[in-house]
């Protein structure tokens, strides 16, 4: 007959019958015992000096007093400093009224006062520029109001600065081309090269002469030309015009839609 299954059991490592885990639980349940014991007879040891002490206080004898109790002090380095009084943000306008105050109060600029219990902020708004609030609290006057350049949306500020540099152009007086360049020149000694110079003068040149005198004789051989259809003809002009404008954006659209579907299918 073979051995029963507790004797294999208790030759395994984890097992709590095994005898090293027996040993262990043994010596841990000594030591624990040991130590309780010390800390009972300290605290035996403890009681019978504050005794002795307590009795020679009584008796008059100050040294007692001090005898041992160096022994129970913390040291020094423990103690914990005592925190520096920051200095706080103080207002004009809280002493302005001249309101009763405390004795204490009186002529003290380290108070910082907090008018109808009201906390006062070092700290200045965005948008109004005011202290005293943030641009997120109920308080400031612009809180609903939305600024145009603080926007989350991209295109809103992009429009925003157009907007902006649009009116700007219409402000400001438009300046020819000659003449910045001999301000560039005069103010700052930068010169452009002969090729630029040349650009520029051909340009202003050619905005000078205007229209050739042919281009005029077609312009108007084709106004002629137009104005001698009827009102039903110019409409079936129309028609066809749009009609081709209408299938160019119906081919842009389907482009678009056929690169939209093909990225989707990448994905």
């Amino acid at each position: 007959m073979g051995k029963g299954f507790q004797n294999f059991m208790s030759k395994k490592d984890f097992h709590p019958s095994a005898i090293w885990n027996l040993k262990r639980k043994y010596e841990a349940l000594e030591k624990q015992k040991m130590e309780e014991k010390r800390q009972a007879e300290m605290d035996e040891l403890y009681k019978k000096e504050q005794e002795i002490l307590e009795h020679k206080a009584l008796l008059g004898d100050e040294k007692a007093k001090l005898g041992l109790s160096f022994m129970y002090d913390a040291p020094a380095g423990i103690n914990k400093r005592e925190e520096e009084n920051k200095p706080e943000p103080k207002f004009e306008w809280q002493r302005k009224y001249n309101a009763p105050r405390e004795a204490y109060a009186r002529n003290n600029d380290q108070i910082v006062d907090q008018p109808f219990g009201i906390e006062v902020r070092h700290v200045r708004c965005v948008k109004c520029k005011k202290w005293g609030h943030l641009n997120t609290d109920s308080e400031c006057p612009m809180f609903s109001k939305d600024d145009e350049l603080i926007s989350t949306n991209p295109s809103e500020i992009f429009k925003a600065g157009r907007s902006n540099t649009a009116v700007s152009s219409k402000q400001e007086p438009s300046v020819s081309k000659r003449q910045l360049v001999f301000e560039m020149k005069e103010e700052h000694g930068l010169q452009l090269k002969q090729k630029i110079l040349s650009n520029i003068r051909t340009d202003e040149c050619l905005n000078a002469l205007g229209k050739s005198e042919a281009e005029k004789a077609k312009e108007e051989a084709f106004q002629k030309f137009y104005a001698s259809f009827s009102d039903a003809d110019k409409y079936k002009i129309l028609q066809k015009i749009l009609k081709k404008e209408a299938k160019k954006e119906k081919k842009k659209r389907r482009k678009e839609e056929k690169r939209k579907h093909k990225k989707e299918k990448r994905v």
